[in-house]
């Protein structure tokens, strides 16, 4: 066990099959899991309380997909910041978190 990880993070999720919950979006066949699972390109917007899985989520489409993954936090980063991740993958699909 590593401490100095918090134990949230040590217990996120790291496929869908690992996802609970949603099953009627992630679940064998449905939408979204069909849409992760066939590399479509799209957009999404994960909305919800804290600790439902949004930011578990949006590793997972990245990793499952070999996609780069990368977060902005609007609070504390700025729009430089924003503008180096959107260029560093121009012309590549990837995940962003913000």
């Amino acid at each position: 066990m590593n401490f100095k990880t918090p134990i949230a993070e040590q217990m996120r999720p790291q496929t869908l099959a690992d996802m609970v919950g949603q099953s009627e979006l992630l679940g064998p066949g449905k939408a979204l899991r069909n849409i992760i699972k066939q590399h479509v390109n799209i957009s999404l917007l994960l909305w919800g309380p804290p600790g439902t899985g949004k930011t578990s989520l949006a590793q997972i489409i990245a990793k499952e997909n070999d996609y780069p993954f990368a977060s902005f936090n609007a609070s504390i980063d700025n729009k430089a910041q924003l503008n180096n991740i959107i260029n560093a993958y121009k012309y590549q699909t990837f995940v962003l978190l913000i």
